[in-house]
């Protein structure tokens, strides 16, 4: 997730927010690091809880997120086809 984060620092800072917001991907990606890092500190609250009440029950349910990952990797998919089509 830090890496993540030190990516759109980067991309932010090369390009400025506003030109980097007007691109869909980094807009799709800076979704999934907002859910990332609610999946984080939700199980770290979790883990700090020692009841298995509602705490346990909402984090099972913040961990399906973690499914949004692998959209990342079919995003880098498509441009690497891209990529593929300019080598070529």
């Amino acid at each position: 997730l830090g890496i993540y984060y030190l990516e759109l620092l980067s991309r932010f800072l090369a390009f400025g927010v506003r030109l980097s917001l007007r691109n869909q991907w980094v807009q799709f990606d800076l979704v999934l690091i907002c859910l990332g890092t609610a999946d984080a500190v939700s199980q770290a609250l979790a883990a700090m809880t020692a009841d298995d009440g509602g705490v346990v029950e909402r984090v099972a349910g913040a961990s399906a997120l973690r499914l949004f990952r692998l959209a990342r990797a079919a995003r880098l998919v498509v441009q690497f086809r891209t990529l593929w089509l300019l080598v070529r």
